[in-house]
């Protein structure tokens, strides 16, 4: 501990020397009695009184401690620095004052401060040194344990290891407390056993005996802490009814005595336990009960804030893992400074190394020629007039693929005026696709329905008619305008209606049927507008669409062919089970998974952690004028916006009757707002006490039916007197606001805000991942719904016309009574419909370069070369120089493509004479080297075409540089360089 030295007033003598007197002897009767430690001694230094206090205090008498025999009763490190100032201060004889430990008659250590005071006669000679010792233990251990506390909130806030911060805690226990040995235990995530967090000045055996402590209520101290979730105290743990090896092995290591504490969460859970070794038996004193407060506490904080950070860290890598699932990457791009930030997935859906900065011009490069002055356009509005924007386009990948992607942007105001934009981009490929295909299955279905010669008949849940096909115009004789919306009884002959109904019915609550094929039910019969029955067959579906339940009924008029009637039926029954395959994928995939309820958990601990009446979240609009209500709590029930009875759904930023809300979205600081239950509320922002309450809700000066003071009047109704708005922050600006309701007037202290503050953040990365989630599942089911898509398409073209040809050919011969003939049409009927399946399932897949696949990368190059130059006046050679590598097959099409660009450019625009292609592999990388003799170009004049830009393209997909070497009547040479892949070296064959 640092010793203290102050000036001190001198004493002068007033003529009076009280030990010479009757009245001196009165006053060392005083001395001898006041509680004090006081002593006096001669001018030089050597002691010649202490006070009867004194003596008491170290046990020794006043002939042992009388000249220098007092220095036994000083802790010997401290006694050297003591007697050398008390020599200085005698030289000197002036006032002083020092810090040193003095000994207690039972041997027991303390802090003492040391004070010496001269007394001089009227001619100023010193003639008596008088002083007191004043124990300032307590303040020392005080002082002492503040610092470590200090150190270790430091610590924990410049990023330390939760071992490390726990291991200082141990180690400030036993620096104000040498009689003890701290050691902190932590609950296991299972939370069944305890495992050692810090044990610093405990033997090892005995720390690696401490793992794995199991929690009961019979077993060692920490585990009974635990359990009990309360101190445990074993004043001796030799006559404790503990377990032997919780028993025998401390005492091997000279510890008496165990303290145990539980450490708890802010909630209430156990996070460990802190415990106290004493050498000595014994319960713990004043001071080891405040260290034990103190320490579980910090070990509290500090293991909630691992934890905090550890639920932090692992959000963000669901968030990263969520943008690589769904295709979906972000970006922020500053107007001012004109820096862009990619996430990963953005530079994965981009095409570009991660190790590239991103730039305007490096995304323009990737859009479509096509679209590329759309997106200009798009982008240089919304730079010009500081807004939003929502736009799709292509991007033309190096590998000549096309994406679709979508971008949506938002403008963020930001200081002085600047701007900042943050968005999405998310790769709708396969949505576009899939919704290509849908529409092109849609009007496939339609048109089959237009061609189909059966009646094609569905009805909703009342039977009324929804959908009459041609086919049913043909057999009922009534028009599509005549039945649509009618009953299905129009087209039943009456003595068949009840029964139809209860058909219907019994077969609509079926669980187990969706359909019913061709001929499976004897035959019904159907009545024509002009009053004629017709025997005929049916098939039935049913489709429910969320409340909606669709019967679909196909039927066959078979009056004129009852003989073909099995063939025709089978053909039917494969192509209706397409058409129910269909139609019950479509239901699959519309279906949606449950809301994430994530943000509920957030907002209920809100409530509970802050003892809070209710709590709201509200979202920034786009547009940013406006709040949006997201979701409430209150009365203990969680509701969103769509269900929340909440009179306000949306709240002016910039009230009218003061600018203080703009405010709290233009600091980010925290604000409270009280007297919600007189005429004028009042608002205050941020944490200083001297900030300024601003007058809000001022029933008198506004319009009482506005949406703020329809919200405090609700405010008012629920009992509300104050209420804590916390902003949402997304990198650095607010995007919302969490309000924390109370029924009183509260006055918050730091950890309060931090806490409020930590769950706002969660809430906010909570809504962000229900958006991420509701994004993925959608992306999900279109690629679903695309790959069904693509299984079946096929078939409903080809098949249902290739069946129809044959049935109608069929029919004809049936007619004309050609038996063999209509058997022989049926059965390529079913032939087709199974080839067409077969061949709706085959996938496409892109096929490599063919030279490629026949020959290695020269060889390839040397065919090109020849073939390509066949029959012209250019001479062109190809050189290889160094071992051949074998490359990645994007790669060597890349390599073959460039030559074939520069050979094609040079034989249309170069005139030239002779042309060749040098490929060098060196030892850290490969060369590619193209020149002509032409009369060249300028390189930097703009040209036609997108010959170079494509090349440009290609070298960097590949990690490379060009170089580009001409001018006019010089010839052209192109350089390429490419540092070679990582994978080991493989020689060419």
């Amino acid at each position: 501990m640092q010793r203290r030295r102050l000036p001190m007033a001198t004493l002068h003598d007033n003529g009076l020397d009280p030990s010479m007197t009757g009245a001196g002897q009165d006053h060392r009767l005083v001395i001898d009695t006041i509680p004090g430690l006081v002593w006096s001694a001669l001018p030089d230094g050597y002691i010649d009184f202490l006070n009867q206090r004194w003596r008491e205090y170290t046990g020794l008498t006043l002939a042992q401690a009388s000249g220098w025999g007092w220095q036994i009763a000083i802790h010997p490190d401290d006694l050297p620095e003591l007697v050398n100032y008390w020599r200085s201060v005698l030289t000197s004889g002036q006032p002083g004052e020092t810090e040193a430990r003095l000994r207690r008659y039972d041997g027991a250590y303390r802090w003492f401060l040391f004070r010496a005071v001269p007394l001089y006669d009227e001619q100023g000679i010193l003639v008596k040194w008088y002083g007191q010792n004043t124990d300032i233990d307590d303040r020392q251990w005080s002082e002492a344990l503040l610092a470590g506390e200090k150190r270790v909130l430091e610590m924990s806030a410049r990023g330390y290891s939760l071992f490390s911060i726990l291991d200082a805690l141990c180690r400030l226990v036993e620096e104000i407390s040498s009689q003890v040995r701290a050691t902190i235990l932590l609950l296991s995530p299972v939370g069944d056993r305890l495992w050692v967090g810090a044990a610093p000045s405990l033997p090892a055996s005995f720390a690696h005996q401490s793992h794995g402590f199991v929690i009961g209520p019979a077993t060692g101290p920490c585990g009974m802490a635990v359990y009990r979730r309360e101190p445990v105290i074993i004043a001796d743990i030799a006559t404790a009814p503990l377990p032997d090896d919780h028993r025998d092995f401390p005492l091997a290591h000279g510890l008496r005595a165990c303290w145990s504490t539980p450490i708890l969460a802010a909630d209430g859970q156990v996070l460990g336990t802190f415990a106290l070794y004493a050498r000595e038996s014994g319960h713990p004193d004043a001071r080891h009960q405040e260290i034990i407060e103190r320490i579980t506490h910090l070990a509290a904080i500090a293991i909630e804030r691992d934890h905090t950070e550890a639920a932090l860290r692992q959000s963000e890598a669901y968030l990263a893992q969520a943008q690589q699932l769904s295709r979906t990457g972000s970006f922020g791009w500053n107007l001012a400074s004109g820096r862009i930030i990619w996430s990963n997935e953005t530079f994965c859906i981009l095409g570009y190394n991660r190790q590239i900065e991103p730039t305007l011009e490096r995304l323009f490069d990737r859009v479509h020629p096509e679209d590329l002055a759309h997106v200009r356009w798009t982008i240089d509005q919304a730079m010009r007039d500081r807004t939003g924007f929502d736009l799709q386009h292509r991007l033309s990948m190096p590998d000549g693929s096309v994406k679709q992607v979508h971008i949506v942007a938002r403008a963020t105001p930001l200081e002085f005026g600047a701007v900042e934009f943050v968005g999405a981009v998310m790769d709708v490929t396969e949505q576009v696709r899939s919704q290509e295909a849908t529409r092109a299955a849609k009007a496939r279905f339609e048109g089959i329905l237009e061609i189909a010669e059966d009646a094609i008949i569905s009805v909703d849940a009342k039977q009324r008619i929804v959908l009459f096909n041609r086919g049913a115009e043909r057999v009922f004789g009534y028009i599509q305008a005549e039945v649509i919306g009618k009953s299905l009884d129009l087209l039943l002959p009456q003595r068949f209606v009840d029964a139809h109904h209860r058909h219907l019915n019994d077969f609509a609550q079926s669980a187990s049927r969706i359909a019913r094929g061709m001929g499976q039910r004897r035959e019904v019969f159907g009545l024509r507008k002009n009053g004629q029955e017709f025997p005929a067959e049916a098939s039935i579906s049913k489709l429910d669409l969320g409340d909606e339940r669709i019967l679909t009924v196909i039927l066959r008029d078979i009056t004129q062919r009852k003989q073909a009637a099995e063939a025709l039926r089978a053909s039917e029954h494969l192509a209706r089970g397409q058409l129910d395959a269909l139609t019950h994928t479509l239901d699959a995939l519309a279906q949606e998974s449950d809301p994430d309820r994530l943000l509920e958990h957030v907002l209920r601990t809100l409530v509970e952690q802050s003892s809070a009446h209710s709590v709201t979240v509200w979202n920034r609009s786009d547009i940013g004028d406006w709040l949006e209500l997201i979701a409430v709590v209150e009365d203990g029930c969680f509701q969103t916006r769509g269900d929340a009875a909440h009179p306000a759904a949306q709240l002016p930023i910039e009230s009218q009757d003061h600018p203080i809300w703009r405010e709290i979205f233009r600091t980010g600081q925290y604000a409270v707002l009280e007297d919600i239950d007189r005429t004028t509320a009042q608002l205050r922002i941020g944490s200083n006490p001297d900030a300024v309450w601003h007058t809000v809700m001022d029933d008198t000066h506004a319009d009482p039916d506005s949406c703020i003071l329809l919200l405090k009047k609700h405010l008012q109704t629920l009992g509300i007197r104050a209420v804590l708005f916390i902003p949402m922050l997304i990198a650095g600006q607010v995007t919302g606001i969490t309000s924390i309701r109370f029924q009183t007037k509260r006055s918050f202290r730091r950890e309060e805000i931090e806490l409020a503050q930590a769950l706002a953040h969660q809430a906010t990365l909570a809504i962000q991942l229900t958006r991420l989630s509701r994004q993925s599942r959608q992306v999900a089911i279109t690629a679903e719904r695309n790959r069904m898509a693509r299984d079946i398409h096929d078939t409903l073209a080809q098949g249902f016309t290739g069946v129809i040809v044959q049935l109608e050919a069929a029919a004809d011969a049936t007619t004309k009574g050609l038996a063999a003939e209509a058997e022989a049409h049926c059965g390529r009927a079913s032939d087709i419909a199974r080839d067409g399946l077969k061949e709706a399932r085959r996938s496409v897949q892109a096929l490599r370069l063919q030279a490629l696949e026949e020959k290695n990368l020269c060889e390839a190059l040397n065919d090109l070369l020849r073939k390509t130059t066949q029959g012209t006046p250019l001479q062109a050679s190809c050189i290889l120089q160094g071992a051949p590598r074998a490359l990645p097959a994007e790669w060597e099409d890349n390599i073959l493509r460039i030559g074939q660009e520069v050979l094609i450019n040079t034989l249309r625009h170069a005139q030239a004479q002779h042309f060749s292609l040098q490929l060098t592999f060196a030892a850290d990388g490969l060369l590619l080297e193209l020149r002509d003799d032409g009369r060249g170009f300028d390189p930097l004049c703009k040209h036609d075409g997108f010959g170079l830009l494509g090349i440009g393209e290609r070298v960097k997909s590949m990690g490379g540089r060009l170089t580009i070497q001409s001018g006019r009547n010089t010839g052209t040479v192109i350089i390429i360089t490419l540092p070679l892949p990582h994978d080991p070296s493989v020689s060419l064959p």
